[in-house]
């Protein structure tokens, strides 16, 4: 954490030493600086009675479609959703201030381990092991002070029904994902959610093909190509190789196959179930396809099909009865985990809620063709709150106004004393940063975002507030040749982009980039792997020294960073310890970053036949960028990336290696779906739980897979998984998806060194394969008000400063517009 500290430091300072040194001046206007805070009467008990008025005055670049805690899916919305629920638990600081930690909030206590107390028949109803006896089953009380606006009390068995209601199949909700898998999920919630489905996996050389159902499909992404069989052969055949698809005795295969499909019944979801002497005939026909034009391996023939995965189709699954929620009484509810889950994470995966109003949630709802669709939760009647405040106007496009909702619990309770000042909160919606900024300066809102360029005045300022977060930036990429193909023959900017199937190629990309410098112009911390230094796996945990157990500080992940970028340290060498040589990495190897794009142009020339790579061409490859105007700052990133590609790809070969950027509002699925070769996104996971983040790059059920296979990528680690040093090591080779399974659920109760061995490796291996091009971690900036503090001046990775409920006003409303009055130079306050 010191050296991400130390960076931010000098980020900082970079921007200090251009805005040179503040002076005072003496120009007969009030101070700016505040009073102390004023606030809460200490003679009132209820701690929420204080007889000034505050309003926090905030914006968002947008509302968003809606607020509802099933569907929502942009951070705006997730916003908005805050003020107006409640999870279970919450964070919170401390006593003394010096941390975050959870506490608990629609619940009444700590969650009780209650796996013991289950019986046979629940055990197996509910899929978990008979001999489970602790961490599957948690018991949680509910507070019962919580209740909806409307008076609808909050018992156990709302939560079952809102549960029923998330995982409604009719419904398709996507924030079902978040119950159904990772690491809390709910026992039978995904069988539930697709009852009457067998799931389809992609099948690689060793997959059983006899004891699973074998599938057809040309829209779907297969393993031989990394892409839908469907674009490659459209790709490969109108571009004159149509032997791939022909056999021996000059039979069109892929018209064969598609013509079976429509006589005999046709594709079923975009599948088509093979079976009997169909399936014989298919194998030996794509085994010949293999033979002329693939590996040539046993088994390859069924890279071209899928096999299938979990069967949903038993009635058990519509039995919403064997979803693990169990309502014990009124207010005492269990959930029972398709895995074992801590104390801790028993809580924090409660901090978000499902819970909804379920008669105002059917109200709002219809249909719409098979899927049942809701409005709830998109404008004030619609929306009801079990939160703090409650959505009183909202002007589409324009103003949304909260007040505080006078039934919620926490305005009686002694757990919010000194919390929640603001009376109401006034969001704008401002697209543009700079205009935020020109209304915050005025005294319109009570913060601001700041842009890199905004440092140069602003970044002394004492109102400053750094915040760095755990998003990684990275650059990801289509791996699948054909999609790649069409894209470079479609007639757009695009050009060469199969260039990124070449490992040689991607890696260059990567140590080309010199991040100390892009992350000047972004405004970010130059990043090196999947995960920065927020990342704790022991948070409820603390060190001697009162800081957090970081998997960052693990050796082994220290040595993670170094693998990715082949460092050695140690006697003989430039670095003698393991930290001064972490303390060097930069990510950035000009040297051979123009080897690694020699070695990449002779591979691409050498396969140009089939690939169509055209050494007379240069590399251009447009980029999928936010989905806002690509600003001067974007501009200047995109250069910036473009002057190092070209001073690395000088004397390689290439005609020119750059990227474009252009806005795309669904730039992650683009990728996936063949429109774009790459695009540049954020990634991040729950900063309590390394272990998990993972997830976003291997679990099929939740990952973009970028038009590749990479899941299936096979792996072999050597290590004492048995922990006893009494026995040797044993090697094992399994996909990177089953290894991310190892991580996350075998080995859940494995010593910090193994799973931090496996996380690390799992992070080298992507990182060294160029699957991804690491760039920055989100660091944000912001101007806060004059007259808004907050409890602590460092920031807390879990909780920040604290945020809106310890918002402290050192004048009110009424104040605050008489001094804006008194201390408005030229149009603005001062805040340099």
């Amino acid at each position: 954490m010191k050296r991400y500290l130390a960076i931010l430091l000098a980020l900082v300072l970079c921007f200090t030493l251009l805005a040179g040194c503040k002076t005072n001046t003496d120009d007969g206007k009030t101070s700016p600086t505040p009073t102390e805070p004023g606030g809460i009467d200490p003679a009132d008990t209820t701690g929420f009675n204080d007889p000034k008025f505050y309003t926090y005055n905030d914006y968002l670049p947008s509302f968003g479609v809606d607020w509802n805690p099933h569907t929502w899916t942009l951070d705006v919305e997730s916003t908005i959703l805050d003020y107006l629920s409640s999870g279970l638990y919450a964070f919170k600081f401390n006593d003394d201030q010096t941390a975050a930690e959870l506490y608990p909030l629609a619940a009444a206590a700590d969650p009780i381990d209650v796996t013991s107390k289950l019986t046979a028949d629940q055990k197996a109803k509910y899929g978990i092991p008979a001999s489970a006896t602790d961490s599957y089953a948690w018991q949680y009380p509910l507070n019962q002070d919580a209740a909806f606006e409307d008076g609808t009390a909050i018992t156990a068995q709302l939560y079952a029904d809102s549960l029923e209601l998330l995982l409604d199949p009719a419904r398709a909700n996507g924030r079902a994902m978040e119950q159904r898998v990772g690491e809390a999920p709910i026992a039978g919630a995904d069988g539930y959610y697709n009852q009457g489905k067998i799931s389809k996996v992609a099948a690689v050389d060793d997959s059983d093909t006899v004891n699973n159902k074998v599938y057809l499909s040309y829209t779907n992404a297969i393993t031989w190509w990394g892409d839908t069989w469907q674009s490659a052969y459209n790709s490969y055949y109108s571009g004159g190789y149509p032997e791939y698809f022909t056999s021996s005795d000059g039979v069109d295969l892929y018209k064969k196959w598609g013509d079976f499909v429509a006589a005999n019944g046709g594709w079923d979801g975009g599948y088509f179930l093979l079976e009997g002497d169909a399936l014989k005939e298919f194998e030996t026909d794509w085994t010949e396809v293999c033979l002329a034009v693939g590996g040539g391996y046993e088994g390859e023939w069924k890279e071209f099909v899928f096999i299938s995965g979990q069967d949903f189709t038993d009635p058990k699954y519509s039995d919403f009865g064997n979803v693990g929620i169990i309502v014990d009484d009124e207010y005492t509810v269990t959930f029972v985990y398709g895995k074992k889950v801590t104390l801790f994470n028993a809580k924090y995966y409660q901090t978000s809620t499902w819970l909804v109003h379920p008669a105002l949630y059917e109200q709002y709802s219809k249909l719409e063709g098979e899927l049942l669709t809701t409005s709830y939760m998109t404008g004030v009647d619609s929306s009801i709150s079990y939160g703090p405040y409650t959505l009183k106007s909202y002007e589409p496009d324009k103003e949304m106004l909260f007040v505080r909702n006078e039934t919620w619990f926490g305005y009686t309770d002694a757990a919010h004393l000194g919390m929640y000042q603001a009376d109401q909160i006034r969001i704008r919606q401002i697209a543009e940063q700079s205009t935020a900024l020109l209304s915050f300066l005025k005294g319109e809102l009570d913060t601001a975002t700041l842009v890199a360029t905004d440092l140069v005045e602003y970044g002394t300022s004492d109102y400053l507030q750094v915040m760095p977060n755990t998003y990684l930036y990275r650059v990801f990429y289509d791996l699948g040749l054909a999609d790649l193909q069409a894209l470079d023959k479609n007639g757009d900017a695009n050009s060469n982009t199969v260039a990124l199937t070449n490992k040689s190629f991607r890696l260059a990309l990567s140590v080309a980039i010199d991040r100390n410098e892009y992350t000047k112009i972004t405004n970010r911390v130059p990043a090196f792997a999947m995960m920065n230094d927020l990342y704790t796996y022991d948070y409820e945990g603390e060190m001697a020294d009162g800081a957090r157990y970081r998997y960052r500080d693990l050796d082994i992940a220290k040595e993670a960073i170094l693998n990715i970028y082949d460092i050695k340290y140690g006697a003989g060498t430039e670095y003698p310890t393991l930290d001064i040589a972490v303390d060097s990495v930069t990510g950035y190897d000009p040297a051979l970053a123009a080897e690694l794009f020699k070695t990449a142009f002779e591979e691409l020339s050498a396969g140009a036949a089939s690939t169509g790579f055209d050494p007379s061409k240069p590399v251009h490859i447009l980029i999928g960028f936010s989905p806002s105007s690509i600003s001067p700052t974007a501009l200047a990133s995109q250069n910036e990336l473009n002057r190092a590609f070209a001073a690395a790809a000088a004397g390689s070969g290439f005609a020119g290696v750059e990227f474009e950027f252009v806005v795309d509002s669904d730039r992650y699925t683009a990728v996936t779906d063949g429109r774009l070769a790459a695009s540049i996104g954020a990634v991040g996971g729950a900063r309590q739980d390394p272990w998990g983040i993972s997830r976003a790059f291997l679990d099929a059920s939740y990952s973009i897979y970028l038009g590749s296979n990479i899941p299936n990528d096979q792996l072999e680690l050597t290590y004492d998984w048995d922990e006893n040093p009494a026995t040797p090591d044993e090697t094992i080779k399994q996909s990177l998806y089953e290894w991310y399974v190892a991580l996350t659920d075998t080995y859940f109760e494995a010593s910090i060194d193994l799973k931090g061995f496996l996380l690390a490796s799992l992070e080298s291996y992507y990182l060294k394969q160029g699957y991804t091009t690491a760039l920055e971690s989100g660091v944000d900036t912001a101007l806060t008000s004059i007259r808004v503090s907050y409890p602590i001046d460092e920031y807390d990775p879990i909780i920040g400063f604290g945020g809106l409920p310890y918002a402290k006003f050192s004048l009110d409303d009424t104040e605050w517009t008489a001094y804006i009055a008194q201390n408005t130079v030229n149009g603005s306050l001062q805040y340099k």
